[in-house]
This record gives C-alpha cells, structure tokens and sequence, in this order.
C-alpha cells in the first residue's frame, strides 16, 4: 500500500534519513563523507519545513516505511526569515562555523556548516518571480516507480491551493538524474542566477 500524507514530527527521524542517504548531488553522504554529522543535510533542507511549513511538507508512505518526501514553502523570503530568528540560532548549538582561514581545503561539512552560520538567503529576484519552493527526495528502493512524480504532484496541487503562483528547485549541477526528473514536473532551466546551484522554476 502507498500513501502520501502531511508529515508530522514523527517522520523526522526518517527524514533525516532519507535526506542523508540522498544528500550529495543524490548519492549517500554516509559512504562519502563518513565525518559528518549525518543529521546536518535534514537540518537544513528538510526539518525546518515540516516545523515552519507543516501544510506544504508531505511524506510518501510504501510498505509501511517513508520511502520520500517533498517539503517546500510558498513564500521564500516569509520563510527565509523564520529561519532567521527561529531556526538558524538553535541550530548553529549543534555545528561549530567552520574556520575560514582554511576555506580553501573545505570539504562538503564545512560549506554546510558554513551555510547554517551564513544564513545565505535566495537571490532576491529569483525569490520575486517564483516566490514558492521545495525540496523533494525518495530512497532508492522508490526512484524509477513514478511514485516521485506523484509526490509532486500532491505539493503543487497543495501550493496551488496556497495561492502559489510560480516555484522554483535548486539542483546540484552534478546531479543530472535529479534534473532529468525535475524537466518530467514541468520546470526548466533558469539563467542569471549563477551561485552555484542550477535554478529550475514553473508556474502553478
């Protein structure tokens, strides 16, 4: 049996799974980069939706286990600015600012330990064109099922009824499965906005 549904704050755990075994361009950051604080990814692109965002944050259900989720928010800057003043300070209790002085040997840790110290914010005109956002990750056993489509599908309908006119996704450049699967929902490649990240936006 399948189900898509709300996440609540029992799923954490499995969120925080799921986000670290799909945290580095799509592939597991536990067999990459074993020094890591595994639960630093879901800190930052997936736990905070589901506390800030409960009603755009859903998770797929398959076999009695969470086999995915897609977490986002209507309003970037609205949300951005929660992070701000509710999530980032408590956050940054748990991982120490990387040194700068050794930015140049940084390793993936680091810049997100960095990020969560930074607080680095969306490009102010991408915010503005597609002000909606979201993150969207499965465990391998759900990828090439079509169950991702479906999850979504659910956030857009849900968005839609938000009153979401346009979202965006930001996709690591090496990631070119999560491309690929991002193009199949609908969203294309953005130019102008070169940060690192590859900009994907719709509208709604």
């Amino acid at each position: 049996m399948t189900e898509i549904r709300n996440a609540t704050e029992d799923d954490f755990r499995a969120v925080y799974e799921i986000a670290a075994a799909t945290g580095d361009a799509g592939a597991d950051v536990r067999h990459l980069h074993p020094e890591l604080d595994l639960d630093i990814v879901g800190d930052i692109f997936a736990i905070p939706y589901l506390k800030f965002s409960p009603r755009l944050s859903f998770v797929l259900v398959s076999d009695n286990r969470i086999q995915g989720y897609c977490v986002g928010t209507g309003n970037t800057r609205a949300f951005e600015a929660t992070l701000t003043s509710e999530w980032w300070p408590q956050v940054r209790e748990k991982y120490e600012a990387p040194d700068p002085r050794k930015k140049a040997r940084w390793g993936p840790g680091e810049h997100w330990r960095s990020q969560i110290h930074s607080a680095v914010n969306t490009p102010s005109e991408l915010a503005a064109l597609y002000p909606g956002h979201l993150h969207a990750n499965l465990s391998e056993d759900a990828r090439g099922t079509g169950l991702g489509a479906e999850l979504v599908a659910v956030w857009l309908r849900a968005a839609r009824k938000e009153g979401v006119s346009a979202a965006h996704v930001g996709v690591d450049p090496r990631n070119t499965r999560g491309f690929a699967f991002w193009q199949k929902q609908g969203f294309a490649r953005l130019q102008g906005f070169d940060d690192g990240a590859q900009w994907m936006g719709r509208q709604l």
